[in-house]
């Protein structure tokens, strides 16, 4: 049964097949309308600025921006669980002004990471595109080409992102909470057992319990290898849990 945060990931991925589909067809559609496949390559480089453009319009009336809005809004739904889970381990989940605007700070970087790879993306294909067309290309291995990309490029970074952004927001919920708890902090390392995990993930997940010195070292030993896309957690447990399992 996938945990909440990999529901949320998954519906994510199939919204954001809707989203390609509208996206490719409208570069096809402005790609049809200018000279891109003319047999003048000097017409074929004047529609550069059309082809960009087209890129960009594509993108935005793709319903991109909606299902990002969409997910950052589940984000709700997360914090809900968590509060949940930690009232059944007998913890308390008190959030201070300065760990509400923290986790409003998140939100927007979600926001602003997930335009980033939309924006990137499109600039990277739009330089791709012209390198193809300017040299020539049918109308049938340009399209094969956009949908390879699009693939390859811009359903899975924004697929990986969507299942890390839900570890880091889980994880800042987690950290904000402990702010207030009063006592000794201990952890349990948590997250996807699949074969994407790297090493240090992997290590994480055998050690499993941590005091909070311990987090701290196991952060510091692995911080390179666990900096960008990953999925996993520390999640705050009891002391008497951590004595019972170590």
């Amino acid at each position: 049964m996938p945990t909440l945060s990999e529901q949320q990931a998954i519906q994510f991925e199939r919204n954001l097949r809707a989203v390609i589909n509208s996206f490719q067809a409208g570069i096809i559609a402005t790609a049809k309308s200018g000279e891109l496949f003319s047999p003048d390559a000097r017409l074929r480089i004047a529609a550069a600025p059309q082809l960009y453009e087209g890129i960009i319009s594509a993108l935005n009336s793709s319903g991109y921006n909606g299902i990002v809005q969409d997910l950052i809004a589940r984000d709700a739904e997360l914090i809900k669980e968590i509060r949940s889970l930690r009232t059944a381990k007998g913890l308390p989940t008190t959030f201070t002004n300065t760990s509400r605007e923290t986790l409003e700070a998140f939100q927007r970087l979600e926001l602003s990471q997930f335009t980033s790879i939309g924006e990137g993306f499109a600039n990277s294909l739009h330089q791709q595109l012209m390198s193809l067309a300017i040299g020539g290309i049918s109308e049938k291995d340009f399209i094969a080409n956009i949908s390879a990309k699009l693939d390859s490029g811009f359903k899975r970074y924004a697929t990986t992102y969507a299942e890390t952004s839900r570890a880091k927001f889980i994880q800042q919920v987690e950290d904000e909470a402990a702010k207030s708890y009063d006592g000794d902090l201990y952890w349990e390392y948590v997250g996807a057992i699949d074969d994407r995990n790297r090493d240090a993930c992997i290590e994480g997940l055998e050690i499993q319990y941590f005091t909070d010195a311990e987090r701290a070292d196991f952060e510091s030993q692995t911080a390179d290898e666990r900096l960008w896309n990953c999925r996993h957690t520390f999640v705050q447990i009891t002391k008497e849990t951590y004595e019972e399992n170590k």
